[in-house]
């Protein structure tokens, strides 16, 4: 018996998409020219943290085992509300990390870290003044409910 396919196969994809990274890496072809762009440090704080389970009907008990995600006020220096933080969490074969949603008043960054609050993110898009950008933040927890957020982008026009 033989079997016809039209179109392409996910192998033939995959190969085709590995032939094309491994000439561009031996062609030194770039991916990224933001990375050689100057960065732009943002000091800002996550106050009233909290957590929330996705999908829980106020006044009801959650689901046992149900993970929580955190979510808070952003804070400049002066200590003026400047946004708002919301997570998602996201399973992985490696365990659960979380996405952050940090919208601010020009604009959003999404991100993506640890389950745990404190650590470093990847900042893996942005919308508004934050579009195309690429960096990191660091979150550093102090054993209060209060975050220190040092936010490095690239590519973020002045």
């Amino acid at each position: 018996m033989t079997t016809v396919r039209n179109g392409t196969s996910r192998r033939d994809l995959l190969v085709g998409l590995g032939a094309a990274v491994g000439a561009a890496a031996t062609t030194g072809f770039v991916f990224n020219e933001r990375s050689a762009a100057p960065s732009t440090t943002l000091r800002l704080a996550l106050v009233d943290v909290r957590h929330a389970v996705p999908g829980a009907v106020p006044g009801q008990l959650h689901a046992m085992g149900a993970r929580a995600v955190p979510y808070a006020d952003v804070v400049d220096a002066a200590g003026r509300h400047v946004g708002r933080l919301d997570s998602a969490i996201v399973p992985g074969t490696a365990g659960e990390s979380v996405l952050h949603t940090l919208n601010l008043a020009d604009g959003s960054l999404l991100a993506i870290g640890p389950h745990d609050m404190a650590g470093a993110y990847a900042v893996v898009g942005g919308s508004g003044r934050y579009g195309g950008v690429t960096g990191s933040y660091q979150l550093d927890d102090h054993g209060s409910d209060a975050h220190d957020l040092t936010i490095t982008l690239h590519g973020l026009e002045a």
